[in-house]
């Protein structure tokens, strides 16, 4: 059932996501991804992970370029992140516990300001570790009518 949603939420976000455009830089395990800018996307968004021998930081650095007229988050979740083993199959998700129903504004709010989006996953399902091997995070900010959203290859050893 895991697997069949998130097809359907890969698609719809394929459909619908405003597109990034990855830069590697694997010597310090870390990776990047600029989305693309045009004079009809509210906001520039750096997508990116920090990885060293005990965790992973995922973030979001968000700027405001124009002004907000109608980008809202639909719950309390403003950053997530899912990972993918090399099967395809969804082995984590940072939504999976749930959030309030609550709408939530889109920050940053005024044209030019910054907003930094994150969070930090010591890599273990159910206390254990995950095994060694390549794993595709997909990174997003779920806003309404449209996600910002980017995937990146990870290699855990």
């Amino acid at each position: 059932m895991k697997k069949i949603i998130l097809v359907i939420l890969i698609l719809f976000s394929i459909s619908t996501f405003t597109s990034c455009k990855c830069i590697n830089q694997k010597a310090n395990h870390t990776q990047e991804s600029y989305c693309g800018w045009d004079e009809k996307t509210p906001l520039a968004v750096e997508f990116g992970y920090k990885m060293n021998d005990e965790d992973i930081e995922f973030y979001g650095k968000a700027t405001r370029m124009l002004a907000n007229s109608d980008e809202y988050f639909p719950s309390s979740e403003t950053f997530r992140v899912m990972l993918q083993n090399e099967a395809g199959e969804l082995i984590w998700n940072s939504g999976e516990n749930g959030f309030l129903s609550v709408i939530t504004p889109a920050f940053p709010e005024k044209v030019g300001e910054t907003y930094n989006y994150g969070l930090e996953w010591n890599m273990k399902i159910k206390e254990k570790r995950i095994p060694k091997g390549k794993y595709t995070a997909l990174l997003s900010l779920p806003m309404h009518p449209k996600p910002y959203t980017a995937s990146f290859e990870i290699k855990v050893e």
